[in-house]
C-alpha cells in the first residue's frame, strides 16, 4: 500500500477498520467483528496512519483510544459509513419491489 500523497486518498477499507477498532477499543475485538487475523488489523491502522501521516489512535494499557486527529477521522469515516449503509438500502429496497401481474384463483365458494 502506497502512503497517500497530495494526488491519492486513504483507502476506504483502512478507514472501515479503524472505525471497527475505535468501536472495540483493541486490535483483538476489531479482529474478531471483522473476521480477520489481529495482524491484518494492525496492518491496515499502520497503513492509514502512514498514508495520513499522523497517529490516530493513543495506545495505553491494551487498549486503543483515538487521538483528537483520530476523532475527526472517526466522525467523518462514521458519515460516510452511514451514507454507504443509506445507499445500499436504497438499492436493495428497489430491487425488492413486487412488479407484475399477480393472478389469484380460488373456487367460487371462497371467492
Amino acid at each position: 500500500m502506497l502512503p497517500c500523497n497530495s494526488a491519492s486518498t486513504p483507502d476506504w477499507n483502512d478507514v472501515r477498520y479503524a472505525i471497527v477498532v475505535a468501536r472495540c477499543g483493541s486490535l483483538a475485538g476489531a479482529a474478531r467483528q471483522l473476521g480477520v487475523d489481529q495482524t491484518t488489523v494492525a496492518r491496515r491502522l499502520r497503513a492509514l496512519e502512514a498514508c495520513l501521516g499522523t497517529q490516530l489512535f493513543e495506545r495505553q494499557r491494551g487498549r486503543l483510544t483515538p487521538t483528537p486527529v483520530g476523532d475527526e477521522l472517526l466522525a467523518r469515516g462514521q458519515r460516510i459509513e452511514a451514507e454507504i449503509a443509506a445507499l445500499c438500502h436504497l438499492v436493495s429496497d428497489r430491487q425488492t419491489q413486487v412488479k407484475g401481474v399477480v393472478r389469484i384463483t380460488a373456487v367460487d365458494t371462497l371467492a
